[in-house]
């Protein structure tokens, strides 16, 4: 590889790597303008430059080692051989992916550099999308050994590293992120739930299914905070769009409508597709019980199988989940996750069906890593929430006079707008 090439975007990108930067201050002034927090806009700039740093780490990593996004950034051998219409490979899967990098890197002409620092802006928008979401569901800020986790929790740097590259993970982890801050307040932002499953579905089908039934369990679990009315309605717009995309679902990962028993076949066979012979860091994930299996999926590699210096990087993350995981047990989570807000119950059903059906399907530490990423974050969501409820009625508990009786008021949230009711 010629040294140019490795160090050097093309003199080309210069002006969109320009066009990219001031797009991601004009967004930061916007959300800042929008949601009342000028004094954090400083942070927000640091997390924006934070991210961009891990598309330069991610594109030099896939220079050096191979990976999707040089495959991703040439032109799609289907579409030279048949001479089609671009439109062609707007469908389901990594076809969707060249129809959305063709004009940047076969009519513009960018470079992978140029190319990766653009499409970095769906990661830092999902990293926006959870900012918003922490602020809006935590009453106050919560600590763990002292130290408060927000936000702390932004800075994690796997997260950042998928997120910011040319391929799916970067524009599910964008999808999921932007879907579960639109469920926050559906009225307002009815185009975000749309764009969101859009783009979910045609990356992965899949996980645009999972999506649709999380947010209608947790819709129809939601006693508070949402109307009758526009329960009624989420749930006939989720069971029209479900019988819909379901049968396009099952094709995409192969799975006969008439036989549900077929998806374990098709999960065996994958599993096996992915062992140690054909890529390595492999786990027989098929030998492990249930609930093993998404325990492997949420929590490995930890130090004893990190492998490498990425997946030491990724058990030090790893350890901090389990850590948070732990911290919950304690209190009494069962009663906190049924008094969620809405938006936080949705998080914990997609997580826990993505977390099911992926860790029956994955065998590769290297890939589990990759695609748990689009799911941790709902993780995070709901362990900060049950320990930010404990430690705020904690609060409440010291200032409350002793031998008086004081009625129970709501306390101020971390941010102007107040939390939402389940």
């Amino acid at each position: 590889m010629r040294f140019p090439q490795f160090f050097l975007p093309a003199i080309l990108d210069l002006p969109i790597i320009i066009f990219t930067l001031v797009a991601a201050h004009g967004i930061i002034n916007r959300v800042v303008k929008k949601h009342g927090l000028g004094a954090q806009k400083s942070l927000l700039i640091k997390l924006y430059y934070y991210h961009l740093l891990f598309c330069l780490i991610y594109v030099a990593y896939i220079f050096l080692f191979g990976g999707d996004a040089i495959g991703y950034w040439r032109p799609p051998v289907r579409f030279i051989r048949e001479g089609a219409s671009l439109f062609l490979l707007h469908e389901p899967g990594s076809s969707f992916i060249h129809f959305i990098v063709y004009p940047f890197s076969q009519i513009l002409k960018l470079s992978l550099w140029g190319g990766t620092i653009l499409f970095s802006l769906f990661g830092f928008g999902g990293f926006l999308c959870i900012y918003l979401t922490i602020r809006r569901n935590l009453k106050v800020n919560p600590t763990l050994f002292g130290y408060k986790l927000f936000p702390l929790v932004l800075f994690l740097p796997n997260m950042h590293f998928w997120s910011s590259g040319v391929g799916k993970d970067t524009i599910i982890f964008f999808a999921l992120a932007l879907f579960i801050y639109a469920l926050t307040n559906v009225r307002q932002n009815i185009v975000g739930l749309v764009l969101s499953f859009y783009l979910a579905f045609f990356i992965r089908p899949h996980i645009a299914l999972v999506m649709l039934i999380g947010a209608g369990m947790a819709v129809l679990l939601s006693s508070r905070g949402i109307s009758t009315f526009m329960r009624l309605g989420l749930i006939a717009a989720s069971i029209v769009i479900f019988v819909l995309i379901s049968g396009s679902v099952f094709n995409f990962i192969g799975v006969e409508e008439d036989s549900v028993e077929s998806y374990e076949d098709i999960a065996n066979l994958r599993s096996k597709n992915l062992s140690r012979q054909s890529v390595g860091s492999s786990i027989e994930l098929s030998t492990y019980s249930v609930p093993f299996r998404i325990f492997t999926f949420l929590y490995r590699p930890l130090f004893i199988d990190s492998g490498n210096a990425l997946g030491l990087v990724v058990s030090f993350e790893n350890l901090l989940y389990l850590m948070l995981t732990f911290a919950i047990l304690k209190f009494k989570t069962l009663n906190e996750l049924w008094v969620m807000p809405m938006v936080l119950k949705a998080c914990f059903f997609i997580a826990l069906a993505t977390s099911y059906f992926l860790s029956s399907s994955l065998s590769n530490l290297g890939i589990i890593i990759r695609q748990k990423n689009m799911v941790m974050f709902m993780l995070l969501l709901v362990t900060l929430y049950v320990i930010s409820q404990f430690q705020y009625r904690q609060q409440k508990m010291k200032q409350r006079p002793r031998n008086v009786v004081v009625p129970q008021i709501p306390g101020a949230s971390i941010v102007n707008t107040p939390g939402q009711n389940s």
